[in-house]
């Protein structure tokens, strides 16, 4: 039996989510029709109040969420199914930071459908003293309002959109993307191919914005984009298609190392020499980045950092912290750099 939540609540009675909170916390300035509404659909529905935190309310759980998207092939076991590699890096810098203060850390994977209603459930089960969103979530505003509304405070890792009252530890991606492409058209290409990640991640969005925007000040420039969706197939699948083009790109930006990965799989199929034909160009500096042949060039995201600044964000403000209402956005970037290996060369000289 599925156990009934504040949304469930609200749905019922007919008022917003805040407004079901303030009755259950025993909140005064709650009418008595409202409060009558509100307590008799919960009844209805057979709601039972998460013990756990009300024993912690007013105080510290010790313990943060992760909360992620969907990761349906994971969690259903499928064969192709792999935890995206950047989230292990978000994980290592939570967990350094958690482990000092003698916090705990919770990892939820958000269904699809809802994610409001999901947190609500996982709130249900256990206590929490602040949440870090990893993209696309972290740009969801319904999501938002919902944790702002349970009195939890957010940060979030890399997002694309600054809201007043938000947090976000990030890069400045849109300086990124204009590195990037200065750093290839530093090289001599004008012939470049582009794999695109998700439109979803806004953070991405900016990044290429910032890329094709530098590009586009060059008129002689050529670019065709792809979309691709973050995994290593993708990379390989739309790299090979840019590749098989009648007059082929001379570099090719992938929008993260794993697509990048799957570029240089691509080219080492059809015998193209990488960097002397075609220079491939990665973002993140991922585990594959190094591991992967040749070792690829790329523009380092410090995505540990920044998790583990977000971290050290929430435990040092604590759940209570004060949060005034329209107050400015803080937006924490961390530096990004370029790391050359062995993936990025010169223009072809044709002979």
């Amino acid at each position: 039996m599925v156990r009934a939540t504040i949304v469930d609540i609200a749905q019922k009675s007919g008022v917003s989510l805040a407004t079901v909170s303030r009755v259950l916390n025993g909140n005064p300035k709650v009418g008595d029709a409202i409060r009558q509404r509100v307590e008799r659909a919960a009844q209805e529905l057979g709601y039972t109040p998460n013990s756990a935190a009300s024993r912690l309310r007013g105080g510290k759980a010790y313990a943060l969420a992760l909360l992620v998207g969907p990761l349906k092939t994971v969690m259903d076991g499928e064969a192709s199914g792999r935890m995206p590699s950047y989230i292990t890096d978000v994980i290592a810098g939570l967990l350094r930071a958690c482990r000092p203060a003698n916090y705990h850390l919770v990892i939820e994977a958000i269904r699809p459908g809802d994610p409001c209603a999901a947190i609500e459930e996982m709130l249900a089960r256990i206590s929490v003293d602040g949440v870090v969103l990893l993209p696309p979530l972290c740009d969801d505003m319904h999501l938002l309002e919902a944790l702002d509304q349970r009195g939890l405070r957010t940060l979030r890792l890399n997002a694309g959109t600054f809201p007043p009252g938000t947090a976000t530890v990030g890069v400045d991606n849109a300086a990124a993307g204009r590195d990037i492409a200065a750093y290839l058209l530093g090289l001599g290409h004008r012939r470049i191919g582009y794999i695109a990640g998700p439109h979803a991640h806004g953070s991405h969005g900016l990044r290429a914005e910032g890329f094709i925007a530098r590009l586009g000040e060059e008129p002689e420039v050529e670019l065709v984009t792809h979309q691709g969706n973050f995994l290593f197939d993708s990379g390989e699948r739309e790299g090979g298609a840019l590749l098989d083009r009648s007059n082929p790109p001379t570099a090719i930006f992938a929008a993260n190392d794993e697509m990048a990965a799957g570029v240089i799989a691509a080219a080492s199929e059809r015998r193209i020499a990488i960097p002397g034909d075609l220079s491939i160009i990665g973002y993140g500096d991922l585990a594959v980045a190094q591991n992967c042949s040749p070792r690829l060039t790329t523009f380092r995201q410090p995505t540990s950092e920044m998790a583990a600044l977000a971290a050290g964000q929430l435990i040092e403000r604590g759940p209570q912290a004060e949060r005034a209402p329209g107050s400015p956005p803080e937006i924490f970037n961390l530096p990004y750099h370029l790391v050359e290996r062995s993936t990025a060369g010169p223009v072809p000289v044709k002979t």
